[in-house]
């Protein structure tokens, strides 16, 4: 069912015998199998076999016809492999059939990328009228396809049923064949310059063909976050083959016995660490008698790492910075920098002004991971301040080849709180247990999805971060891997006819803002600040969305950072308790004025769409079109209100 994708799943195993329930050789359609099939053949089918089928659901079956699965396989999976195909000399339905040794048969896509090589050379050699001809049935079909299976086939949750009584892992063969034939079409009407004016080709907003029940069902059975799963749901666009491809992470922060108590909205787990403080209990512990790379023997369980046994820093040692300096660096509106000698266990903290002119690194992190400051102290453990100085030099080496190019300043949330606009620093170093805990893997695919996967990328902190980040490094277990190599690597991936995983794998890239980050700090170079446009401010909000914060007070200030708005109104401390109407006053306070500052803007940035963005609006006169929240965390369905291209995203 998915031997075409075996290259991207590696040694990952899952239900693939996909019974052969009808018979192709029979030419039902009245066309034999070997000739190319015309548009009427695709939707006479049913009725030559029996059956009706209407777009809202109903089905009837004639007296003595085969049963649904019978039909649907022979109509959904063999009739549009003969669409798609038939007008090759060399096809053969048999090609897609394979037996046991007791004589049973299945379905197989082994051939599957072998026939979508020769469908493009053959479209490369055919006549201009034949070729759009033939393009135009082909996406007909697959969209008529798409609307029964992604409608009638599929699932929103594990806990629904389908409204036609369709075999779940046959279900599934329809969704995997499907995604990837309109992945090829799309990448072939892209590689011949097919384009029709007034026609809508594909594109990658609209490749997905619904979510499988056996699927949903097998997250929920290993220990998938309900809340992550419907994020995902909404991110891959109805892309079976995405979630698919989940199994192959080993190691998630995302599943484990910590998530039984989640649900669709709320991570239980997440809000267990707020509650205990934002860190929790345990810390985070690293030792060189432990483990010669980082996180690679430290248990990880439900958020929390306990700390070594044999550690040889004492887990009461730490290094402090002085308060009342960071507090006067703070209040003169400069930035505090960190300086640790490692040799002399030495932490002092370092004032950037308008005259600094050094270069340094930042840390982002996420807070439940235990990296933080010991308590409501600006104390960390010594072994950590150790992790993070063999980071900065082993960046420096994959870099510039020595150790001596390793900046000596740096900057994390912990220990020197304040931070604004700046692109000076040469790169941040992304902290996450879930990568610490795995190696890079190979390809493109496998990284970029455990990154997308990542709590990091959940927190709208750490989106401030990376946009502002020239250059990011993500750690894993094996290797300090920056995300310039991983981005060289997907376009000869994504070049592949038969794979859609890399581009779905891509959603991260799109989460950090990577398609506007360079012109961000171009901007930033040559006028120290950017022009916040229409297009950027809903990329922004598609980015922010699924994120949360600690604070909800804490919302705007970070928009605001990203947006270019001068921050001195967010930063002023709340003056109620989270969870009060008064709270919830405040914060709307603050986004009502971040809202008045865009629309006294000329031209306005706000997008026309913004009206029809999910979740609780301001009460305010005059904002009631506006959300109350960019974090709605809701699905957004295909026809996406804040839709825009990326190009020209800035001024």
């Amino acid at each position: 069912m998915y031997e075409h994708l075996r290259n991207d799943y590696n040694d990952f195993t899952f239900p693939d015998n996909v019974i052969l329930y009808c018979d192709p050789s029979q030419p039902s359609s009245g066309v034999p199998h070997r000739k190319e099939s015309k548009l009427n053949d695709f939707f006479q089918l049913p009725q030559r076999l029996g059956w009706t089928f209407h777009e809202n659901g109903d089905r009837f079956r004639d007296s003595g016809a085969a049963g649904i699965d019978h039909v649907t396989q022979r109509w959904l999976y063999f009739e549009v492999l003969a669409q798609v195909f038939g007008h090759l000399p060399e096809y053969s339905w048999e090609d897609f059939v394979k037996e046991d040794r007791s004589g049973m048969r299945y379905i197989t896509t082994k051939d599957l990328p072998k026939y979508l090589e020769r469908w493009l050379d053959s479209e490369k050699k055919s006549e201009a009228n034949q070729r759009k001809s033939r393009l135009i049935r082909i996406q007909q079909v697959l969209d008529k396809t798409r609307l029964y299976v992604s409608q009638h086939c599929a699932v929103p949750s594990s806990k629904d049923k389908a409204s036609w009584e369709v075999n779940d892992l046959l279900a599934l063969s329809f969704m995997i064949l499907g995604e990837t034939l309109t992945r090829a079409l799309s990448l072939i009407q892209k590689k011949l310059g097919f384009r029709i004016e007034g026609w809508c080709s594909h594109d990658s907003r609209n490749q997905g063909w619904g979510y499988s029940k056996l699927i949903l069902h097998k997250l929920d059975e290993d220990g998938w976050c309900p809340k992550a799963i419907h994020m995902l749901q909404a991110l891959l666009r109805g892309n079976s083959i995405g979630l698919v491809y989940l199994f192959t992470l080993r190691s998630s922060s995302s599943k484990g016995p910590g998530h039984k108590q989640c649900t669709a909205t709320v991570c239980k787990e997440m809000e267990t660490h707020k509650n205990q403080g934002g860190s929790g209990p345990a810390r985070y512990h690293y030792c060189e008698s432990t483990t010669s790379d980082f996180c690679s023997k430290p248990e990880y369980t439900g958020g929390q790492v306990q700390t070594p046994p044999n550690c040889k820093t004492d887990a009461d040692a730490g290094r402090s910075i002085d308060g009342r300096k960071l507090a006067d660096i703070i209040n003169r509106g400069s930035i505090p920098l960190l300086l640790y000698r490692r040799a002399k266990r030495d932490l002092q903290v370092v004032e950037m002004n308008q005259s600094f002119d050094k270069s340094y690194a930042i840390f982002s992190h996420v807070w439940t991971d235990g990296f933080g400051s010991l308590d409501d102290t600006n104390v960390t453990t010594l072994c950590v301040l150790d992790m993070f100085s063999k980071m900065l030099e082993r960046v420096a080496v994959q870099r510039f080849g020595n150790k001596s190019a390793v900046p000596e300043l740096f900057w994390i949330d912990f220990l020197a709180i304040q931070q604004r606009n700046s692109t000076q620093y040469s790169y941040t170093i992304v902290l996450d247990l879930s990568l610490m805990k795995t190696t890079v893997g190979r390809g493109y695919s496998n990284p970029a999805m455990k990154i997308t996967m990542c709590r990091w990328m959940t927190q709208l902190w750490n989106l401030q971060e990376a946009v502002l980040s020239k250059n990011l490094f993500f750690c894993f277990s094996d290797r300090m891997f920056p995300m310039t190599q991983l981005e060289e690597m997907f376009p000869e991936e994504d070049s592949e006819l038969q794979s859609c995983i890399p581009s779905l794998a891509r959603i991260y890239y799109s989460g950090i803002l990577g398609e506007v980050r360079p012109k961000i700090h171009e901007e930033f170079r040559k006028n120290q600040g950017w022009i916040t446009q229409t297009n950027f401010l809903a990329l922004v909000w598609k980015a922010a969305q699924w994120r949360s914060t600690a604070d909800p007070i804490h919302e705007t200030l970070s928009l605001a950072t990203m947006l270019n708005q001068d921050t001195d109104f967010f930063t002023t401390p709340a003056e109620s308790e989270e969870g009060t109407d008064e709270h919830q006053q405040e914060c709307d306070d603050r986004m009502v004025e971040l809202l008045s500052r865009f629309a006294a803007m000329s031209p306005c940035p706000i997008p026309p769409g913004m009206i029809f963005l999910p979740g609780p609006r301001l009460c305010k006169k005059g904002y009631g079109w506006a959300p109350r929240s960019w974090l709605s965390s809701h699905e957004i369905e295909s026809q996406d209100p804040l839709s825009y291209p990326t190009e020209g995203t800035h001024g």
